[in-house]
C-alpha cells in the first residue's frame, strides 16, 4: 500500500523539484536576446530532464531495497516451513513407531491371554474342592485383562 502511495504521489514530489529550472527559463527568457533563446530552452530542458532521471532513479532504487527485504523474508518463511514440515514428518515417523510398538505389545500380551486361557481350561479339568475358590479369582482377573486388552485394540485401531 506505501508504494501504491509513493507511486500516485511521485509526480507532485517531481514538479516541486522542478519549479526553480522551468521559471529560471521563463526568467531567462525575459532578460536573454531572442537569439540565445533556444540556448536557454535546450539548458533548462537538460537540466528538468536530469532532475527528473534522479528523483527516478532514486524512487526505483528505494523499491530495489524493498522487493530485497521482501525477498528475504521470502526466504526466510521458506526456511521456516521447511523446518517446520521435518519437524512434523519426524513427529510422525515417531507417532508411527509408537504405534506399532503398541499393536505389537498387544499381540504378545493376546497371545499371552491366550495361553493363559488354555491354562485355566486345564485347571479347570484339574480343580478340587480346596483351591476351587483361587481358582475363580484367577479366572476372573485374566477376564479382567482380556477385556482391557480388547479396549486397548479398539482404540489403537481408531
Amino acid at each position: 500500500m506505501d508504494d501504491f502511495k509513493k507511486i500516485l504521489t511521485s509526480p507532485v514530489f517531481a514538479i516541486s523539484e522542478l519549479i526553480f529550472p522551468i521559471g529560471t527559463y521563463f526568467v531567462g527568457l525575459k532578460f536573454v536576446p531572442k537569439k540565445d533563446e533556444p540556448l536557454i530552452y535546450i539548458c533548462v530542458s537538460v537540466v528538468v530532464l536530469i532532475i527528473i532521471l534522479i528523483y527516478y532513479v532514486n524512487f526505483n532504487s528505494k523499491k530495489a531495497k524493498r522487493i530485497k527485504e521482501l525477498e528475504k523474508e521470502l526466504n526466510d518463511s521458506k526456511k521456516l516451513l521447511e523446518k517446520a514440515n521435518e519437524l512434523k514428518t519426524d513427529s510422525d515417523n515417531k507417532l508411527k513407531k509408537f504405534l506399532r510398538f503398541s499393536k505389537k505389545s498387544i499381540r504378545s500380551i493376546r497371545t499371552s491371554c491366550e495361553m493363559m486361557t488354555l491354562s485355566i481350561g486345564i485347571l479347570n479339568t484339574y480343580k478340587n474342592k480346596h483351591n476351587e475358590e483361587e481358582i475363580k479369582n484367577i479366572i476372573s482377573r485374566y477376564e479382567k485383562i482380556r477385556v482391557e486388552i480388547d479396549s486397548l485394540e479398539e482404540n489403537i485401531d481408531e
